[in-house]
């Protein structure tokens, strides 16, 4: 579908323009409508850069299968299933701090867990792994237009 170069070039221009604009925005976005807006910096400061480097596990695996193996009329979806996976990751390790495993001391203040312990606590890798597999296989399953043969013009 595309050359390894022109799939290369997509993720990294999605990566290192897009991920990081997109996700401040997310972080500022969700400070200002929690009322937090002195918070947004500091937010900043601590979730960016983690947040990022999970999206960098994520996204060129995903776009990496979307832009060699899914036909293009079929990649919106593609894309907006695996949005919906990264958005549910990215809203739960948003708003968690405390992992139901880990321990709290009586009188202690748990620690905040790190953005890869906040998304392990909700998706577990071969939870990923399975939900990716039910996307490529129903993308198999359902060909596309341009895959199946066309039916011939009927004579008059």
């Amino acid at each position: 579908m595309c050359s390894a170069k022109a799939i290369a070039s997509k993720i990294a221009l999605d990566q290192i323009l897009m991920a990081p604009v997109g996700t401040s925005l997310f972080y500022a976005v969700t400070s200002v409508l929690q009322g937090e807006t002195s918070q947004v910096p500091g937010k900043l400061k601590e979730k960016l850069l983690p947040t990022l480097i999970a999206s960098y596990t994520l996204w060129p695996a995903a776009h990496s299968i979307n832009f060699k193996f899914v036909p293009s009329s079929q990649r919106i979806l593609y894309t907006n299933i695996v949005s919906i996976l990264w958005t549910y990751i990215l809203s739960q390790a948003a708003a968690a701090t405390v992992s139901a495993a880990q321990p709290v001391i009586k009188g202690e203040e748990p620690e905040p867990l790190t953005f890869p312990q906040q998304v392990a606590v909700f998706l577990t890798e071969e939870e990923q792994i399975a939900a990716m597999q039910l996307v490529v296989e129903e993308l198999a399953s359902n060909p596309s237009p341009e895959e199946t043969p066309a039916e011939p013009a009927s004579a008059k």
